[in-house]
């Protein structure tokens, strides 16, 4: 399994990107001493959540404590500055690795690229990977596309459940004898007769558990009483068209790919937020 996940495309780029960051950044190690005290207010994040301004500084100082501003994007981001600026280029320079919204995002995305090639994670287990296909296949279940029959009896406290059952079950004999729809008692929706919908529509318009239902009816036959938001229904499914899935040998190769690939944003995120723990970070209000 792991030989032909191998030769997978998608595998080739990952390993290719991983390999072109260690070739620009061999260690991520910590160059220079790090301030880790950051005062911030609302004014300094902007319009910017907080918190993720807060993220962003520490991931910033991350990468500039260990030379990761060494980078071609940045490089020319600080040439164009440096070309319509007549300050002093070095005064310049130290400006904007700390303050321009780009360089500061490249040094972020520099920092989570370090913290993501040193990390290791395990290549899922068996149980792992049917688990992550059955949920696969939970949601291609939500789109399935089904074309259906549906007639209504709605709720009425006039006429009374008594009522209502004996109309839908009159109803169903007449289907089940040949008559068309247009020949049996009931209360239209506004909708064709004959309707062609997924199942997360028709989740959607007639209710999570009419849904659910309708997925276990056989094609072809005239069924009810079918509850829904709307009332009671007889229905027919005409045609369930299934989405498409792949072979079961290239949906287990592309689960260990997203699973491996979930993993390490994860460990990312594990990481970024230790990080971020080793920072005394001091929030003032702004002056009104």
């Amino acid at each position: 399994m792991t030989s032909t996940l191998a030769r997978q495309p998608i595998v080739h780029f990952l390993v290719l990107g991983a390999a072109l960051f260690v070739v620009r950044s061999p260690t991520a190690a910590v160059r220079e001493p790090i301030d880790r005290t950051i005062v911030v207010g609302e004014t300094r994040a902007g319009n910017r959540d907080v918190s993720a301004w807060i993220q962003e500084e520490v991931l910033v100082r991350e990468a500039l404590a260990r030379g990761l501003e060494k980078d071609p994007v940045v490089d020319r981001r600080i040439a164009i500055a440096l070309k319509f600026s007549g300050g002093d280029g070095d005064e310049l320079r130290a400006s904007l690795l700390r303050t321009d919204p780009v360089v500061r995002r490249r040094l972020a995305q520099s920092m989570r690229f370090a913290l993501e090639n040193s990390t290791e994670v395990a290549e899922p287990d068996a149980a792992a990977i049917d688990l992550h296909l059955a949920e696969r296949a939970r949601q291609r279940s939500h789109l399935e596309l089904y074309s259906f029959e549906i007639l209504t009896f709605a709720k009425d406290a006039a006429t009374g459940r008594e009522a209502s059952s004996r109309r839908i079950q009159d109803a169903l004999r007449r289907l089940r004898s040949g008559k068309p729809p247009a020949a049996v008692d009931s209360d239209s929706l506004a909708l064709p007769p004959t309707v062609a919908m997924t199942r997360d529509r028709i989740a959607a318009y007639y209710g999570p558990s009419f849904a659910e239902a309708l997925g276990g009816l056989t094609e072809g036959s005239w069924s009810g009483p079918l509850a829904s938001v709307h009332g009671l229904h007889v229905v027919r499914v005409r045609e369930r068209q299934r989405a498409p899935a792949l072979p079961a040998p290239m949906a287990r190769e592309q689960a260990i790919v997203d699973l491996i690939a979930a993993r390490r944003a994860e460990a990312l995120d594990e990481a970024t937020r230790d990080l971020v723990a080793r920072y005394d970070v001091r929030r003032i209000e702004d002056s009104p």
